[in-house]
């Protein structure tokens, strides 16, 4: 969606709180979107990324304000994975967003991957696949 993401996270080690698992995961698409864009030399955009962050937030190394600082996450059960992946990929194509004709042809859903086994533009770990590993 253009102006938020869903996702289904799952830590793996039970030493790691979702909170940490969480901050890390954002942190690592932070530096991946920043890296790309000065690959694309898209200048415009790191400086009013650059331009969001806070005042007190250079001191701690931050350089763009690429995330919101909230967000809104629910603990779903094994039984819950599916249906929670089928709202996740039909979504970019409900209500106001439309950003697709078929929901299974959004290039930055794992929906194709999931329904017709089409590449995705990003690794997809097959949660049908790692049941057993992930629900232990």
């Amino acid at each position: 969606m253009p102006n938020h993401l869903h996702l289904i996270l799952y830590v793996e080690s039970k030493n790691e709180s979702f909170n940490q698992a969480l901050a890390d995961s954002k942190k690592n698409l932070a530096y991946a979107i920043v890296k790309r864009l000065k690959a694309s030399k898209n200048n415009e955009l790191i400086q009013t990324l650059k331009e969001g962050v806070q005042p007190n937030e250079p001191v701690k190394g931050k350089k763009h304000q690429i995330l919101h600082l909230s967000f809104d996450a629910k603990e779903i059960s094994e039984d819950e994975v599916g249906k929670v992946l089928d709202y996740i990929h039909h979504n970019p194509v409900k209500g106001k967003w439309n950003l697709a004709e078929d929901y299974t042809l959004y290039p930055y859903s794992s929906a194709g991957y999931y329904e017709n086994s089409q590449l995705t533009l990003y690794k997809i770990t097959d949660f049908r696949k790692n049941v057993r590993v992930l629900f232990e």
